[in-house]
Formats: C-alpha cells, structure tokens, sequence
C-alpha cells in the first residue's frame, strides 16, 4: 500500500517510490507512461480516449481514492515476420563419446577437436557449450552424437537433428529486434520485438548518458537486461528453439547501449571529442549478464564515436560495392547516417528523438498490429493503411512519413512545417485520433537532422546528392514506407527516387550475415570498421545553416 496525497497524479505517486515513467514530463503525449489501474477514479482525459477500457496515463490519473495500479511487463514483445536465409557455414562432424576411443586422447576437449579433424575439418578452438554438450551426453551415456564446427570453431555438441542457432539483436534505443537465425540452413526461424525499457525513465541516448553519471548506471543496466529477458523468451518459444541450441548472440547497437549492457558508465562519450569505451569486438558472457544462455554475447566492432554496430552491422549486410558511392540512413532516437565511398566510409550520428519509431507523438505508437503505416487518397477520400487490419490504434513512423507527405501534397500544411488549418489533422474523429501541430514539429526536427548529416557527409566527400548511386533507408518504421513519401517530405532530394532502397531490416540482415560466418563473419566487420571514419557533425562548417535548410519541405 502506498500512501499518497489528495490531488497527485499516479506518475508522480510512483516516481515517489522510484519507479520513473514516460518522457513528456506528464503532458500524456510520450505515451510511456500507460498502466492498468481500476478503483476510485477520475473520469478520463480526451487524450486518453484511444486507449483500451483499464488503461489509463499515470501522468493525467489523479486518484479520487484507493487504486490497484498494475504495471507492464517490456511492450509485450511482439512477433514480427522477417523472410531471410543467408549464407550458412556451419559444417557438422560425427562424435562417438564411448570410454574406449576417448582414451586416445589427453582429455574431452582435445577428443572434440581430434574427431572434427578426422572429419576433415581444421578446428581452432572447442567453445565452453560444445564440451558441456559432450561431457552431458557422455554423463547419459549416449555416444552418438553430431558436432557443428563453425569459422573454426566447435560451437555445438548435441543429439542428432539439434542444430546450432545463433541469435541476431538490434539493441535500439526505443525498441530491442531480436532474430534467430538457423546456423545450417540459414534460414530465420522467428522474429520478435520488445520495447526497450530504458525509455520510459529516460527518453534518449544524452538523458540515458547523464543518468548513468548521476548514479543511475545499474537501473539502466537492469532495465535493458530486462527487456532483453523478455525478448529472448518469446524468441526461444516462437521459433521453438532450446537454450542449449544458442551458441551466440551478435549485437548491434549504439556504444551508449553497449556500455550500459557491460555495466560500464559512458563517461568517454558524456563530453567532446566523445570517445566510446571500446568500438572493437567486445566479447561478454550471456549468462554472466543475466539472460540464462550459456554462450558469448558479442557486441560488433562500431565506427567511432555515437556511430555504434548497428550502423556498421547495416552496412555489412547491405553492401555493393558495385554500387558506390551508397548513402545509408537509420532512422531512429540516433539517427545515423554512413556515406559508403568503396575505398572508405564516412559515418555520422545525430540525435532525431524518438519520432520516427512512433514515440514523443500524441498518438503514436511502434510499428505492430493496429498502427497506422500509411495515409492514401484525397482529403475527400482519405484512407487509412493499418498494419493488420482492424481499427486503428495510433500512428507508426512510416505513417507519420506518409501523413506529412499527405498534408503537403494536399496544401494542408506550408512549406515551413506550419498547418494552414486547426493546430491539429484528425486521422479519425471517434474516438479521436489526432496528430497535433507539435507532433508534426517534433518529426520535422528529426527528419532535418538526419537530412543535414546527410548533406554535411557529402560536403565532406566532395559530393551532390544526384552522385550518389544508391540510398538505402533502413529503421523501425513499418512496412509501408513509400519512396515517393520519404522524397516529398524531405529526407533525400527530388530526382533520386529510382535510386533509393528501403530496407526496414538493414541491421538483423547485417547481424545474421555476421552470425552465419561465425568468426570469419567478426574479422570481416572489424576489417570494414578500419575503414570508416566519423565526421563530427558539431565542428563541421556550415552546420547551422544546411540544418536550418534541411528543416523546410519541398512540397
């Protein structure tokens, strides 16, 4: 039982007792701070008129008496469909465990590596899960067994028909997207993707890095951890896949991200020249962190700086070197955007807010079942695309592209950003489903920000846009996203539309790639870091006004 007093909201009760909920400091447009709560209450808010029967925002909730308050587990991690098959090298080799021919060697380890010889592959190393393997069959005195050698390493010892599965994880500011990836066929056997908790006590990278300063560090480690558990969970049942089966999990994500999964406070990056802890490999210990797997985790080499793993992870898995110069933009909290020139590569990052995930917009939510993807027709005859049919809950970030393409196309809102009409576009009147002025300012700032780094990259290279042979859109958007949309609102210039590519998967595809090489797959992301270099966006010439330009709408 909590006490609280007469006229305080249910946020402001619960951050009493150190539970820190939402981002928008209880205005009730972040969406972060939703709970299923019954008993002596108010009635409800407009704002809150989208939300199912029980639900309510903490921050608009004044309890008339007492309440039970029932909190979320991670955004109910969701599965998403991802049809992929890369290239699988996984090799197997036959093992007898019997007493008699593992008396030909020094001990168990060495018998693995012995057998996997005679089978004609070269092995360097016998991982920790493949001798637990071993020494457990060998325990149930089952000596048949098959073995999985994988970039020269013996990666899983198993039964017959259990095959060796590595786990893709694109660890996102806002969201955690997590693949399992069949290490024999190649083929993607689920998909799942959970909100990353860290959002609702600090809504970006520089809130989360100045938390983890001030003491926060192991509550954010906690959070990510959690949502990481929460994901894997639902992966393993999905995908019907045992832990036993996981021999590793390769992550992208932002150093930011990275440190906090560690455990390890960001003070490299709290300051320029802003240097990350470690953009190499890093090699950590699943279990150690918490997430009940027996096998490495493995953060990818990054770039530098605030351009993390995940941007380099999109570049491995989409590159063509027989298109370049290829300009690549995640769209995301961290917007990065890396300039592939073939003989090296430029990278930068900008901080876009969460817009582009459906976060920080009144009625926005992440891409999934009852999101609005995409705004067609006229403004006589306007329809709604909404992933998975049924009646629309809010609006994800391909469709907030969509909509602003929409008011611009339509002459409801100018060049400048400004709606000519109400301060606010109803999407559906009853019950109301509105994106407000403020909204669509919020998306105009993070679409101008990614727009500039873009621009800027260029400038450095010695480039205009109409030389760039290939653009590649990747992020959490939705499957809807058209190119036309994302032209006319501004993130690249008219006349490139046949050039342009979206690949809302960029980051898994890049990860699996990685995951299906095993070690050759790490040496070939670290050797492709060495050839990036990160522009510092802040210390470029110019920079003011080529963000102030890219903030306008063609039209």
């Amino acid at each position: 039982m909590i006490p609280f007093d007469p006229g305080a909201s249910l946020r402001d009760v619960l951050a009493s007792c150190g539970l820190s909920l939402g981002t928008c400091g209880g205005r009730g447009t972040c969406g972060g701070c939703q709970v299923s709560v019954s008993g002596h209450l108010p009635p409800r808010d407009p704002r809150e008129d989208r939300l199912p029967s029980g639900r309510r925002f903490a921050c608009l909730t004044r309890p008339l008496g007492d309440v039970e308050v029932r909190l979320d587990e991670p955004g109910g991690a969701r599965v998403v469909p991802l049809e992929l098959r890369v290239e699988p090298r996984a090799l197997p080799f036959q093992v007898e465990l019997d007493r008699g021919s593992l008396g030909d060697f020094r001990d168990i380890r060495g018998a693995i590596g012995g057998l996997a010889s005679k089978g004609g592959l070269h092995v360097r190393e016998v991982s920790l899960p493949a001798l637990r393997g071993a020494l457990e069959l060998l325990g149930m005195r089952r000596s048949h067994a098959m073995g999985w050698v994988l970039g020269g390493r013996v990666v899983l010892v198993a039964p017959q028909g259990v095959v060796p599965v590595g786990i893709a994880a694109d660890l996102g500011s806002s969201n955690l997207d997590l693949a399992a990836v069949d290490l024999v066929s190649g083929v993607v056997m689920g998909r799942v993707r959970v909100e990353n908790l860290q959002r609702r006590v600090a809504s970006d990278l520089v809130s989360r890095l100045a938390l983890a300063l001030e003491g926060g560090l192991e509550e954010l480690r906690s959070l990510l951890v959690r949502s990481f558990q929460v994901g894997l969970e639902k992966l393993l049942g999905v995908s019907g896949v045992e832990p036993r089966q996981v021999v590793a999990v390769y992550c992208g994500c932002n150093p930011v991200v990275g440190d906090l999964l560690a455990g390890l406070p960001p003070s490299g990056l709290a300051e320029s020249p802003f240097i990350p802890s470690d953009f190499g490999v890093r090699r950590l210990c699943a279990r150690a962190l918490g997430l009940g797997l027996d096998c490495p985790l493995v953060i990818l080499a990054g770039m530098g700086g605030f351009v993390g793993s995940d941007a380099l992870a999109l570049l491995y898995g989409t590159r063509d070197l027989d298109r370049v110069p290829c300009l690549l933009m995640d769209l995301g909290t961290n917007g990065e955007v890396v300039l592939d020139l073939g003989d090296r590569v430029l990278g930068a990052s900008t901080a876009a807010g969460p817009a582009f995930e459906g976060y920080g917009i009144s009625c926005g939510v992440p891409a999934g079942e009852g999101a609005v993807t995409a705004v067609r027709g006229s403004i006589g005859d306007m329809e709604l695309e909404v992933q998975g049919g049924g009646e629309p809950m809010g609006i994800c970030g391909s469709g907030l592209i969509s909509l602003v393409s929409f008011l611009l196309r339509e002459g409801l809102m100018d060049g400048s950003g400004k709606l000519k009409g109400p301060q606010f576009f109803e999407l559906r009147p009853d019950p109301p489903l509105r994106v407000t002025q403020r909204d669509l300012r919020q998306f105009q700032l993070a679409k101008g920000a990614v727009r500039a780094a873009a621009e800027l990259l260029l400038m450095e290279a010695g480039l205009s846009p109409h030389r760039v042979v290939r653009w590649v859109v990747s992020g959490l958007l939705g499957s809807s996203v058209g190119v036309d949309d994302l032209v006319r609102v501004g993130l690249m210039p008219f006349g490139v539309e046949e050039r342009v590519e979206v690949e809302p998967n960029g980051v898994l595809v890049g990860l699996a790639r990685a995951l299906a090489s095993g070690e050759d797959g790490l040496r070939e992301v670290e050797d492709l870091s060495g050839m990036c270099r990160v522009v510092r966006l802040d210390g470029a010439r110019h920079f003011n006004r080529v963000l102030m330009d890219s903030l306008g709408y063609q039209g």
